[in-house]
């Protein structure tokens, strides 16, 4: 586990204060949707889409004025995942991570600003790689020793070991039946996915009316790492077909009006933050 140094400790106290932030959630979201079907509803060349998405987003996140919101940034060990803390008195709050990487300084780092308001978290992890994942996630929460995908299933998988992404066959269960059956909830505040690949079928569950509206389970804030292809020594091959499928799923996040994209960053991944306009649940609590 990490020590907080002074800066994180007044770094926390800046924090603290988003959660005085009175927004107009209806404003702001109809101004990023015109500026994102503007900017990025025209594209059809998958590759090009790719390369000015960030730029292009980050110009509606300005332009909507995504920071009357109150983002907060969480650095882990080597990247960064973004937060609304809640504003309700509501003090029973939970993260899923799909995807623990072997670090847990995230979820240490949000459990601490979440504390310093008296804010409950129970955190969920799943990875299927029991080596030290299994350790450092047990102690802020329960752990899963499996990978969750759209479908059950055991296929192979790139996993991370020692800071290496080696081949490995690995069980999977279905992402509905892991949160309506094994962790029986209906509320998500957090949603953190890193799944090295996988989380392109992933796509589908923000989608309105899809299987998780269906089932009555509303996902609040999702931190979403796409990959634009599997790592093959130093070099990253991209892929036109996942950039394709890429394309699409935001095309389909704007025209949906659900979901706001926000904070994009791209080091070799994408890496994207969603939060959910459409839930009253998502909009009066955060």
């Amino acid at each position: 586990m990490y020590t907080r140094t002074t800066k994180e400790v007044e770094i926390d106290e800046v924090d603290q204060k988003t959660v005085f932030l009175i927004a107009n959630k209806s404003e702001i979201f109809d101004s990023w949707r015109e500026c994102a079907k503007f900017k990025l509803m025209g594209f059809q060349d998958p590759v090009e889409f790719w390369k000015q998405f960030v730029e292009l987003s980050r110009k509606c996140d300005e332009e909507s004025g995504i920071y009357k919101l109150g983002l907060v940034e969480i650095e882990n060990m080597n990247e960064q995942k973004v937060v609304i803390l809640p504003k309700s008195d509501d003090e029973n709050n939970n993260l899923i991570t799909l995807g623990i990487g072997q670090d847990t300084t995230g979820e240490e780092r949000y459990q601490r600003k979440m504390q310093k308001l008296g804010k409950t978290v129970k955190f969920f992890g799943a990875d299927p790689m029991v080596e030290l994942n299994s350790e450092i996630y047990s102690r802020i929460g329960k752990y899963f020793p499996f990978a969750v995908a759209r479908h059950p299933g055991y296929t192979n998988a790139s996993v991370e070991k020692n800071g290496e992404f080696i081949d490995q066959n690995v069980a999977h269960v279905d992402i509905l039946y892991f949160i309506k059956q094994i962790l029986d909830i209906e509320k998500i505040d957090n949603l953190w996915i890193d799944a090295e690949g996988a989380e392109y079928e992933l796509f589908d569950i923000f989608e309105k009316n899809g299987v998780l509206d269906q089932n009555d389970i509303t996902v609040c804030q999702v931190n979403l790492e796409v990959h634009i292809a599997d790592p093959v020594g130093h070099q990253i091959n991209p892929n036109i077909e996942k950039q394709k499928i890429f394309l699409d799923f935001v095309k389909k996040i704007i025209t949906e009006k659900k979901y706001g994209i926000f904070h994009a960053v791209e080091e070799f991944h994408m890496k994207i933050y969603l939060f959910n306009f459409e839930s009253d649940y998502c909009r009066n609590k955060f």
